[in-house]
């Protein structure tokens, strides 16, 4: 083989290795699932749920309000009031916490790999909506907070 066919084939090979690493990133991005999309709905409920007006140094007008799977927990058994208690979080896959007062903060969380993280207001709110669309309107909420 002449040193002109080595470096053809050795092209040929470079190529068709290119050609599948394309072919599976493609392939792959298709079958990665639609999560990333954000729908209508929850983009019309971010534009209220994301403004929060403070107050100042009040003392109340604060709130915490845990999503969690009706099917697998009773609501009377997380009644919480006031705040949240350990037990009531530890079943919330997502909390929305709010205060109108002081530091002022609205923070959306969602449980991933057992933790709670903080996340968008759109990521929240449409992690709510594939929960209910895969559990048929499954989720609860329990509100907390005062005033």
């Amino acid at each position: 083989m002449t040193r002109r066919n080595q470096i053809i084939l050795g092209a040929s090979s470079l190529s068709i290795i290119v050609i599948i690493v394309v072919f599976t990133a493609v392939s792959n991005q298709k079958k990665s699932p639609v999560r990333n999309i954000i729908s209508g709905n929850v983009k019309e409920v971010c534009k209220i749920k994301d403004k929060i007006e403070c107050q100042g140094n009040c003392l109340d007008g604060f709130s915490a309000d845990c999503y969690f799977d009706s099917t697998k927990y009773n609501k009377e058994n997380l009644q919480s009031g006031f705040s949240l208690s350990k037990e009531t979080k530890n079943v919330c896959f997502g909390i929305h916490s709010s205060s109108v007062c002081g530091d002022c903060h609205n923070t959306f969380e969602l449980r991933k790999n057992g933790v709670l993280g903080e996340v968008s207001c759109e990521e929240f709110f449409q992690a709510i909506e594939n929960k209910n669309s895969e559990c048929d309107n499954c989720v609860d909420t329990i509100f907390s907070g005062c005033c």
